[in-house]
């Protein structure tokens, strides 16, 4: 969860991996495991470019909101 919401606050994969120390493919790979948990996906990839689904909008906002309660 905390993947997904850094690559889409940092708006892309490489500055969120770049942000977490992480290799590319790795943060890749735990948002792939995350979206199948849920069982949508929750980003569209187009090369260096990703955009929220629609069920990505709809979870950001409480991914965000879970994120910051366990900073507490």
């Amino acid at each position: 969860m905390e993947y997904f919401v850094a690559n889409i606050e940092s708006s892309g994969f490489s500055w969120a991996a770049e942000r977490y120390n992480e290799a590319q493919i790795s943060l890749s790979q735990q948002i792939r495991k995350f979206e199948n948990e849920i069982g949508q996906p929750l980003i569209d990839r187009f090369g260096r470019k990703v955009v929220l689904t629609d069920i990505g909008r709809m979870l950001l906002p409480r991914a965000r909101t879970r994120l910051e309660s366990y900073k507490v």
